[in-house]
């Protein structure tokens, strides 16, 4: 019987109470899966320290299958983080490149060249671009966060620019 309900219900906690029992039969219960074996008669005071203790077993498995899943999801999202630390460092780094090739095509360029107003623009979406792989950097705690005064409504305007590309045209983002 315990074989049985054990394959079907793996984490059922059997207590086997039986009239007809003896060491042998109680050896073999135990090793096919019963927590407790007992005899009849049964005081009350053994059954319900027996029921106790099987009842603390089944939560103390439900407990630790519990830990076992928080500990698998922290586990993905550690991976998750260094993973995205990696892609944020590349991006980094192919943003160091434009900058580099950027400001030698303003270099090579005459004052007043129509190409100039683009690549400055070009200029100005890669330091928005640097601050948030800096941002994220810093989130992730790989970078070091600068302490120091902060012009809050430079950091709002600029924050409503990234967020408007971000977010789907029929949201509306309004300020004072």
């Amino acid at each position: 019987v315990v074989e049985r309900l054990s394959a079907r219900w793996p984490q059922l906690v059997c207590v086997m109470v039986t009239a007809y029992g003896d060491v042998d039969s109680a050896v073999r219960a135990i090793k096919r899966g019963a927590y407790d074996y007992l005899q009849k008669p049964v005081s009350d005071s053994d059954l319900i320290r027996s029921l106790d203790r099987a009842l603390e077993k089944a939560r103390l498995e439900r407990e630790k299958a519990q830990l076992y899943r928080q500990l698998l999801q922290a586990q993905k999202l550690e991976m998750l983080a260094q993973l995205a630390g990696g892609v944020v460092h590349d991006f980094n780094n192919l943003l160091t490149a434009i900058t580099g090739h950027t400001e030698l095509a303003c270099s090579l360029m005459a004052p007043g060249h129509p190409a100039l107003a683009s690549l400055e623009q070009v200029t100005e979406a890669v330091k928005q671009a640097t601050a948030v792989t800096r941002g994220l950097l810093t989130f992730g705690g790989d970078a070091e966060s600068e302490k120091g005064p902060v012009d809050l409504a430079d950091v709002v305007e600029k924050s409503i620019l990234l967020m408007r590309r971000m977010i789907p045209a029929a949201v509306e983002i309004a300020t004072d």
